[in-house]
């Protein structure tokens, strides 16, 4: 993902900058056929009214059977059922994700499936960065375990 401004910072006690901001996380979701944004877009709104993710952005990846491949804002598709769902999710920096990240992504989403791709940010971080903050703490180290790997870790 290409470099963005720093935004909504704090000076901190040592004249840097601390960011406002949780954690993001960016996503590419695959759907063969059909993007289901009608059963899509009352999820993601349940989760930003209950404050647990912010969406930063949204994108689309759509790869034809023979190939070819296209990506496209919520704002191209108008009167398509599936993603005008999907408009009633606001966006806070719509943009960030890139055309180049798109065509790098791209290269992952099978023929005749459309991907979204979805930069959140982890809402429910926020007061638990704080107290991290506030007691000097700094977090070492991160890593999303995907659901397959985390399945098969419980399985064995």
């Amino acid at each position: 993902m290409h470099q963005a401004p720093k935004a909504g910072g704090n000076a901190d006690a040592t004249g840097g900058t601390t960011m406002s901001r949780g954690p993001m996380e960016l996503v590419m979701i695959e759907f063969p056929d059909h993007m289901p944004g009608e059963q899509l877009a009352p999820e993601l709104k349940r989760l930003l009214d209950a404050g647990v993710i912010r969406v930063v952005d949204l994108a689309f990846i759509e790869r034809s059977r023979d190939g070819g491949v296209s990506t496209f804002e919520l704002s191209e598709r108008e009167g398509e059922a599936a993603y005008e769902a999907l408009d009633a999710i606001p966006e806070t920096i719509d943009g960030l994700i890139s055309e180049a990240d798109l065509t790098a992504l791209a290269e992952n989403v099978d023929p005749g499936s459309t991907a979204a791709v979805i930069l959140f940010e982890h809402m429910w971080a926020h007061k638990l960065r704080d107290i991290v903050t506030a007691a000097d703490g700094t977090v070492v180290y991160g890593e999303r375990i995907p659901e397959v790997v985390a399945e098969a870790a419980a399985s064995a």
